[in-house]
């Protein structure tokens, strides 16, 4: 009985484990897509270099800092209810996006929203498996907590 139990056991492991890697391949696919095609949008749409730069780095501005602050709260929430959040966001700022095509809301909603310009995994999304890990080891503290680290 504990061979077969230790099998199924042994089965979900593995299942849990490709389901994550086949998601987490597919994210950096589509990060590395949308790096790529954001620029290419803002093109066609006839922003400048420098608007289309504006906008890039707002976007690296405002996810460091909801990283930073989901580091800072992330002991106070359960991780879930964290990357249901994070991936609301991402769907409304995706679809802002593709509603806007003015400068100035672009800019706001780069900012705001949690999209990555770049093609590694520098999201808020990107601490998920380190935040579960930490959170049941021991809650964050001090600069640990307030960088959102890993380390």
């Amino acid at each position: 009985m504990t061979v077969s139990g230790g099998a199924a056991a042994g089965t979900s492991g593995a299942n849990d484990t490709f389901r994550i890697l086949v998601a987490r391949g597919l994210r950096a696919f589509g990060d590395g897509f949308v790096a790529l095609l954001v620029p290419i949008y803002l093109l066609e749409l006839g922003f400048s270099a420098l608007e289309i730069g504006a906008i890039a780095t707002s976007t690296l501005v405002g996810t460091a800092l909801v990283t930073l602050w989901a580091g800072m709260v992330a002991n106070r929430y359960s991780v879930r209810r964290l990357l249901l959040a994070a991936a609301l966001l991402m769907a409304a700022t995706g679809a802002a996006f593709a509603v806007t095509t003015a400068f100035w809301p672009l800019l706001l909603i780069a900012f705001v929203g949690t999209m990555n310009p770049t093609s590694g995994d520098a999201s808020i999304l990107a601490r998920s498996a380190c935040w579960r890990h930490r959170l049941r080891t021991s809650p964050p503290t001090g600069a640990s907590a307030a960088s959102g680290s890993c380390s």
